[in-house]
């Protein structure tokens, strides 16, 4: 049973709020505060990112288009959490793919990013999943972030064979 199903506070957004300490509202937590919240991440943090992701993502869909400061923190929002995402131990990798069952396409795309950010390591699971995705945009940004991780790739092998 998660956090919100018995009425408590998620543990990833208490790790939020204490990364969050002694700065301004308007501020963006710093990255290595991030990366700490990242590493205090296991499977069920992860989970419970997922379902953050998915709350922001119908939030977005309820805002009014005219309101772009909603829709700024959101993003905002969604982009912190991938990055967590992203930082997460990579033995959590699997945990974070699991987040490719969500119905909300916009937090399958933030998934992605943030399996991305991971490098080589990822693209198993990006791979897998865009022969499974049916919503043409999550399939452009999982395409794409493979896209760009084989080009990394294909440089790095580049540089070794000129070395």
């Amino acid at each position: 049973m998660t956090a919100t199903a018995t009425g408590e506070t998620p543990r990833i957004r208490r790790l939020i709020v204490e990364a969050a300490r002694g700065l301004d509202p308007w501020e963006t937590i710093p990255e290595a505060r991030l990366a700490t919240v990242a590493e205090r991440c296991g499977p069920q943090e992860v989970a419970e990112i997922v379902t953050e992701l998915e709350r922001l993502a119908e939030e977005k869909a309820q805002s009014p288009d005219w309101d772009g400061d909603a829709s700024d923190d959101i993003w905002r929002a969604q982009k912190m959490y991938a990055d967590i995402l992203g930082r997460v131990d990579p033995a959590f990798l699997g945990d974070v793919a699991k987040g490719f069952a969500s119905p909300a396409g916009d937090a399958r795309i933030w998934v992605a990013l943030g399996l991305e950010s991971h490098g080589l390591p990822a693209l198993p699971l990006l791979r897998d999943r865009a022969v499974k995705e049916d919503n043409d945009m999550v399939w452009q940004v999982i395409t794409a972030a493979i896209a760009r991780l084989q080009d990394a790739e294909n440089e790095r092998e580049c540089s070794d064979v000129g070395s």
